[in-house]
């Protein structure tokens, strides 16, 4: 269990610090019945945690995922929306003179 670890019960009675600490000096442990089971950070460090795990979605990513040997010999099927092709009516204004 880490030194600065808040119990459960003191975190909650102590939240606003617990928040405060979080922003100031990082991450909070918060533990229940010894371990730790949560830690509070503050949302710009969240954010960054969360972006560092994020797949770098990028062209290359695509072609080898294509790559991957599992995929090899599907095949892919495109739907199509087909609409039947309308007349659209030329207004007098529209047409263009002969020449």
């Amino acid at each position: 269990m880490p030194e600065n670890a808040w119990k459960l019960q003191d975190a909650k009675a102590r939240f606003s610090e617990v928040v405060r600490l979080a922003k100031e000096k990082g991450a909070q442990p918060v533990t229940k019945h010894g371990k730790t089971e949560v830690y509070v950070v503050a949302a710009e460090e969240f954010e960054k945690l969360k972006a560092a795990n994020q797949p770098k979605l990028t062209g290359q990513a695509i072609v080898d995922a294509f790559r991957d040997p599992r995929i090899r010999g599907l095949e892919f099927r495109r739907d199509s929306v087909y609409s039947p092709i309308r007349d659209v009516p030329i207004f007098e204004d529209e047409k263009t003179p002969a020449k």
